[in-house]
């Protein structure tokens, strides 16, 4: 379970939901006009992105800071976990179905982040595709914009992310924009908010062990300060949700083009019946999975 939690915190979480897609948003800044389409459609997922990075890196990734305290690594040895978190990052294997299969996880009859995450991956996949087959309706029309093609260099060599298709046409585009937007949200979404339940309880799942194995439990388990700690650090990062998924403010709303807003309430209304699907299959197992529920997932890492 220490193990677990540590690799879970540094890897999936740190690396893998919110550094991982830094690169992304700083590229889109940089390189996308306002009204570009891609931008348009990206900026409501990667709000708030770099302030909460930002923010981490000040307080909990610090001398002192709730990496260096509680995890069961020196720091330095945290941000190895994260080096190589970077390292072995792919962009196109370390997606929503390619993870799946990766993990064996395909196999088994009952997983719910699988049963419940294909549904918003697929409703995101098809809202991006939709929008950008209006956008570019040829390949002409992609190869002539300057700015998306500067973009896309930018992730591949000034951010030099690997596994970012290397075909630009419109189809590997909407990949593209699906895997952002499903790693803003509904990955988030599964690797955060469930942390509160397996960890504010250090006894569930104690950030690092205090004596050998075979010692007394109590030895072995986080003292008093730390398990504290360890509560007020899981409530503070699971406690908020800023929107939820496809329900866009009304500035992100209005940046949108005619054809994109018809298609954003598509998009609703196909989370909406994702919604009632997950409503109905929880009533059916015996530990329900909320995390997924598209009114619970917020669009972006926004905490």
């Amino acid at each position: 379970q220490v193990a677990d939690a540590n690799v879970h915190e540094t890897m999936s979480h740190l690396y893998g939901a919110h550094f991982a897609m830094e690169p992304v948003a700083v590229a889109t800044g940089r390189y996308l006009p306002e009204r570009h389409p891609v931008r348009r459609l990206l900026i409501p997922h990667l709000k708030f992105l770099m302030f909460n990075n930002d923010l981490g890196k000040a307080r909990l990734v610090n001398p002192g800071g709730f990496v260096d305290q509680l995890l069961a690594s020196s720091l330095a040895g945290s941000l190895e976990l994260v080096k190589r978190a970077a390292t072995a990052f792919n962009f196109t294997a370390g997606s929503f179905n390619s993870d799946i299969a990766a993990r064996g996880m395909d196999k088994l009859p009952h997983y719910p982040y699988r049963d419940d995450g294909r549904l918003l991956w697929d409703a995101i996949g098809t809202y991006v595709t939709a929008c950008l087959v209006k956008a570019y309706p040829n390949q002409a029309a992609l190869d002539a914009d300057v700015a998306l093609q500067r973009w896309w260099s930018a992730l591949t060599s000034e951010a030099r992310i690997a596994g970012i298709p290397a075909h630009r046409e419109v189809t590997e585009l909407g990949f593209i924009l699906q895997r952002v937007i499903f790693t803003g949200g509904p990955y988030h979404a599964a690797v955060n908010f469930p942390q509160y339940e397996c960890m504010a309880f250090s006894p569930n799942q104690p950030l690092a062990a205090y004596a050998e194995p075979g010692d007394s439990l109590l030895r072995t388990l986080p003292p008093y300060r730390q398990a504290i700690e360890q509560l007020k650090i899981m409530e503070i990062l699971t406690s908020y949700r800023h929107d939820a998924l496809g329900q866009y403010a009304e500035e992100d709303r209005a940046r949108l083009v005619a054809y994109e807003r018809s298609r954003l309430t598509v998009f609703q209304t196909e989370l909406a019946a994702a919604e009632q699907t997950i409503i109905a299959r929880n009533k059916k197992r015996r530990c329900p999975y909320e995390y997924l529920q598209p009114s619970l997932v917020p669009n972006s890492t926004s905490v």
